[in-house]
């Protein structure tokens, strides 16, 4: 199996950088169990290398598992065997030296049979003063694919 986590983000100069790690996921049986093992094999920026250092982040700690966390908006579905867990949170960020509303939108798919995280998505916006218009500053997508 191929792991790829792809993140899409607004650069220093206003463009958009792309960033891909691809992963090689082996399953080893370890007594009456399974270890997984997830390489890395390659790493794929638009970016300048010095941009493209410590990309690599778990999602399972981020999950959230109650329906409020952290005073962010949390809703889950079960669907089979998958589970879906959306978070939305707001914050600020800084944008031409003023504090500008930030509004983070996290979505996963999670395989309950074996707690594989199927697909994460984590979109970052910018909310403008009247509440009506966002610009997206930032989206990262990690998916499981399976691979002949």
């Amino acid at each position: 199996m191929t792991y790829r986590a792809t993140t899409r983000r607004v650069g220093r100069e206003g463009a958009l950088i792309n960033f891909s790690l691809t992963y090689a996921l082996q399953w080893q049986r370890v007594g009456r169990g399974y270890r997984l093992e997830a390489v890395l094999q390659r790493i794929d920026s638009d970016a300048r290398p010095e941009v493209a250092r410590a990309l690599i982040a778990p999602a399972n700690n981020a999950i959230p598992i109650a329906a409020q966390a952290d005073g962010a908006n949390v809703s889950i579905i079960h669907d089979g065997a998958l589970q879906t867990i959306a978070k939305v949170e707001r914050d600020s960020a800084p944008v031409g030296g003023t504090a500008r509303p930030l509004e983070i939108g996290n979505l996963w798919t999670v395989d309950t049979a074996t707690g594989l995280v199927m697909r994460e998505q984590r979109q970052s916006w910018i909310v403008e003063a009247d509440g009506d218009g966002r610009t997206l500053v930032e989206e990262r997508v990690r998916a499981l694919e399976f691979v002949p």
